[in-house]
């Protein structure tokens, strides 16, 4: 799959993540987001969830707040790890 492949998938992780007919946070697909974008630009992530964050429906906004601070966290902690390397 590629870069162009990443990006797409990612996008629809992220819209599974927030979906507002969800009951409540799906901590799986959260995690499943965060863990995917390793892979792909976090720009791209960040657009998608900024989408997201434009939606009328308040469920969608507040689960794409969750994943937000997540995805900037890990986003540190694997930026920090490669400047290590």
């Amino acid at each position: 799959m590629g870069s162009c492949g990443y990006v797409e998938y990612e996008q629809a992780n992220v819209e599974r993540a927030t979906d507002g007919n969800l009951p409540s946070e799906s901590w799986d697909l959260i995690f499943e987001v965060v863990d995917l974008a390793d892979f792909v630009d976090t720009g791209e992530v960040m657009a998608a969830i900024v989408h997201q964050l434009q939606s009328d429906n308040t469920k969608v906004q507040i689960y794409a707040l969750t994943v937000t601070p997540l995805l900037l966290m890990a986003d540190l902690v694997v930026g920090s790890a490669s400047k290590e390397l």
